[in-house]
């Protein structure tokens, strides 16, 4: 749901929240996004921003993974579309610790005047986990700016939701999905590994 703050200059940027009830626990959800396989088939699956896995990096104590995509037309408002001369890309590296289970984003936009950081974190349940992601966005576009933030921020959110519940897939339907190429060492422990 979006929400408002206001950033270092004044601009009330805003701010999505999400919280995605998973089966898995964190600690399979962490081992998912270990898999180079896991992370091409939700970077693909994505109904809303499906993009490419640039780069998947694992070590012991942290995953980066670095995906980039396309924003659709259908993101931006007509007015907006009407201001810029093309469409946008979006690259978001997201780097999670595998000690807490808790993780960041930074989002790079070519073709339009955006910023956007997010914060996720795994929080133990009974039964799984609860996937939780924040994302501050803040558009600078004269006139239209703040509707395509508002636009863009709504898209963002059910993206994000979409991409958490990939995370309860069996590993037969994500593993069936051909593998982009990736650096970094795959985890051994992981069925697909």
């Amino acid at each position: 749901m979006p929400s408002g703050r206001r950033d270092d200059n004044g601009h009330v940027a805003t701010t999505i929240s999400e919280s995605v009830p998973l089966r898995q626990s964190a600690a399979s959800v962490l081992n998912r996004l270990s898999d180079p396989v896991f992370i091409g088939h939700r970077t693909r699956s994505n109904p809303e921003l499906p993009g490419s896995v640039t780069s998947h990096h694992l070590d012991d104590r942290h995953i980066e993974i670095d995906v980039h995509a396309q924003v659709p037309a259908s993101w931006l408002p007509e007015r907006a579309r009407a201001v810029l001369d093309i469409r946008p890309w979006v690259r978001r590296i997201e780097r999670w610790d595998l000690q807490s289970g808790r993780g960041s984003a930074a989002y790079e936009f070519t073709g339009v005047p955006a910023q956007a950081t997010g914060e996720m974190r795994l929080d133990e349940r009974d039964d799984g986990c609860l996937f939780v992601t924040s994302v501050t966005l803040s558009v600078r576009i004269p006139f239209v700016g703040k509707l395509v933030e508002q636009s863009v921020a709504h898209r963002i959110a059910r993206g994000l939701h979409a991409e958490a519940l990939l995370c309860d897939d069996p590993p037969a339907r994500w593993a069936r999905d051909a593998p982009e190429p990736a650096t970094g060492r795959r985890n051994p422990a992981h069925p697909t590994g």
